[in-house]
């Protein structure tokens, strides 16, 4: 792996980035890590009835004004459609996810827990491939091939009753890592609420008050894969430890 810690996250649509893992990539970034967004849509298909190019050129304008608040330099856009990656077929997008890999060497992958955090369609589709693009290159490459951890997002229990959140939620003591991006909440508001303008007619964890909605998202949980290097004893705070 190279010297420069590299983190790699694979998600489907413009503004999963920073609504979902903002405070994590900003944080990783600010520290030197070299953090790599691949968006496998330009979420064209957002608003029924629009002109899709025009939505796509909206989209990309605004994941670009993100990823320069989250200090995300290293942008990989694909224009698989918007809405149709579970018919796209894991394959096609395992083998452009497991290129992608190959290329940038990532220590950590993030991506997409199996219920695709809000059951979307599209999030599930990139949970299936990103798990099968990593199989492609351990099995090329040798099971210490790049990633060592592969993460994926979710929402503790405790937040989702907090929150209301009607989606499946992760029992507190199976997540592996909880980070607290205070320090970086303004990176990720800015990025949500300005850059992403276009999506927050429908923000996250929307059932609650704007105060309380920022203080669920505050915090950002991931869970290992099974095949993961494990977190050293006691280390909870860093997708990272033991690896740097």
């Amino acid at each position: 792996m190279p010297d420069r810690p590299a983190l790699l996250a694979v998600l489907a649509h413009p503004d999963d980035e920073s609504r979902i893992i903002g405070g994590t990539l900003a944080k990783y970034a600010g520290e030197g890590t070299r953090v790599v967004l691949y968006c496998a849509t330009a979420g064209e298909a957002w608003r029924a009835g629009a002109d899709p190019d025009a939505q796509r050129r909206l989209r990309r304008r605004e994941l670009a004004g993100a990823c320069v608040t989250l200090g995300i330099a290293d942008l990989r856009l694909r224009t698989y459609p918007d809405g149709g990656l579970d018919r796209l077929g894991a394959d096609v997008l395992a083998a452009d996810i497991a290129a992608t890999i190959r290329e940038c060497a990532p220590h950590v992958v993030i991506t997409f827990g199996p219920e695709g955090r809000t059951l979307h369609p599209d999030h599930v589709a990139m949970h299936h491939a990103t798990n099968r693009a990593v199989a492609l290159v351990r099995a090329a490459v040798g099971p210490a091939a790049p990633p060592a951890r592969l993460c994926y997002t979710t929402v503790a229990a405790s937040v989702a009753r907090a929150v209301g959140w009607r989606f499946p939620a992760t029992p507190d003591a199976a997540i592996a890592v909880t980070i607290d991006v205070t320090p970086w909440l303004d990176r990720k508001r800015r990025a949500t609420v300005i850059d992403h303008a276009s999506q927050y007619h429908d923000p996250p964890f929307s059932n609650v008050d704007e105060a309380a909605r920022w203080r669920a998202l505050a915090r950002e949980d991931f869970v290992l894969a099974a095949d993961s290097l494990s977190l050293p004893p006691g280390e909870r705070s860093d997708l990272f430890a033991g690896l740097r």
